[in-house]
């Protein structure tokens, strides 16, 4: 089994071309000779991370077209293990998990939480346990102007259901359960931070 990286070691689609691109064959190589160790989280979002790298690239410099086919492969079915990962997720686990994930996959982290419905398994009071809850309060009309493909920003809604609907089931387990209330309308990113930490800070 391959021993737990140092901070920076892990693969991340936002570091590519950074010649971070050549751990790809290693972690695939010790991927399929089932040497990689799928109870780290890191690990299964590197995987995450892979697969979107040959989906955004068809062509990697310095790799011949032979070695980038190979490598594209290996990563097509790599999202089943992101699946089986986030879907054994149980309660007593959320907060080491979450402890333990890189901050460069944080938003891939909270992507898949929401894509296979984790929040389901989890109470209020271990989402505590990570942290303040913070409640970014927007209205509908906006919040749907700034989401745009849901399926992209792993908004996870049930068979039928539609965004409206989600938004009024969501708001009143926020408004319930949140430790602070910004409230978002009309103002930028990074004047919400601003307010954020300055709440955080008191």
């Amino acid at each position: 089994m391959l021993k737990k990286p140092r901070a920076r070691e892990y693969f991340s689609i936002k570091y590519c071309f950074a010649g971070e691109e050549e751990k790809i064959p290693h972690v695939l190589d010790s991927y399929v000779k089932n040497q990689l160790d799928l109870s780290d989280v890191n690990r299964v979002l590197e995987l995450s991370s892979i697969k979107q790298f040959f989906d955004k690239y068809d062509h990697v410099n310095g790799w011949s077209d032979d070695c980038y086919l190979k490598n594209k492969e290996l990563s097509r079915n790599v999202e089943k293990e992101v699946k089986s990962f986030f879907l054994s997720i149980s309660e007593n686990k959320i907060v080491s998990i979450y402890d333990a994930c890189e901050v460069m996959f944080w938003d891939e982290f909270w992507k898949y939480f929401y894509i296979y419905k984790v929040y389901e398994k989890i109470s209020m009071e271990h989402f505590k346990e990570i942290g303040k809850v913070v409640y970014l309060k927007i209205s509908y009309e906006e919040l749907e102007g700034r989401l745009g493909n849901l399926q992209s920003r792993g908004v996870a809604l049930k068979e039928g259901q539609t965004l409206l609907d989600l938004y009024h089931e969501r708001v009143p387990y926020y408004e319930k359960y949140a430790d602070i209330t910004i409230n978002c309308s009309d103002i930028s990113i990074r004047e919400i931070v601003g307010l954020i930490a300055k709440k955080l800070n008191k």
